[in-house]
């Protein structure tokens, strides 16, 4: 009850805009609409332990969204490296800044939806699918082989953490 009650003030006081899933609000982030507040860092960080604390204590909700909204989180904070400089001392400003502009930014949500949609399910090539199907109005080629490369490294990273897990 203590997990469920720290979840809920978690997100009603803390951060609201982790109250949904998250993936309206990535469809219409990709499509050109601007959402407050909705991939900072504060709402990721919120997402994350709030996702914890709803399934630690018992609720049955699903990881698929919330992993998919988190993903696309990632993504958006690659392209705002350069507000990261004080964090982050051992990448050079150019590189920090390299990325930062609309369309970037929106292709790194793309491939971070995907990466997340992947983890959720362990399936690179259904992460990407379900981005260019779902989410995206308008790609290119060079945007699927970057969504299908972040699904791959997040489907592998999970398939190597699991089996740490649940070898010993």
């Amino acid at each position: 009850l203590s997990f469920v009650l720290a979840g809920g003030i978690l997100t009603s006081v803390f951060e609201p805009h982790t109250a949904a899933d998250g993936i309206a609000e990535i469809k219409a982030f990709i499509n050109g609409t601007h959402v407050k507040h909705f991939l900072r860092l504060r709402t990721i960080v919120a997402k994350v332990v709030g996702t914890i604390l709803a399934a630690a204590g018992g609720l049955a909700s699903g990881s698929e969204g919330p992993l998919i909204h988190i993903g696309a989180g990632v993504g958006s904070g690659v392209t705002r490296g350069d507000k990261m400089r004080n964090f982050l001392i051992e990448f050079s400003p150019a590189i920090l800044g390299l990325f930062h502009n609309d369309r970037d930014r929106r292709e790194f949500v793309s491939a971070g939806a995907a990466a997340g949609m992947a983890a959720a399910f362990g399936s690179p090539v259904g992460g990407v699918l379900w981005v260019l199907e779902e989410t995206s109005s308008a790609w290119t080629p060079g945007l699927i082989w970057r969504m299908f490369t972040a699904a791959l490294i997040s489907s592998v990273t999970l398939a190597f953490l699991r089996a740490g897990i649940y070898s010993g």
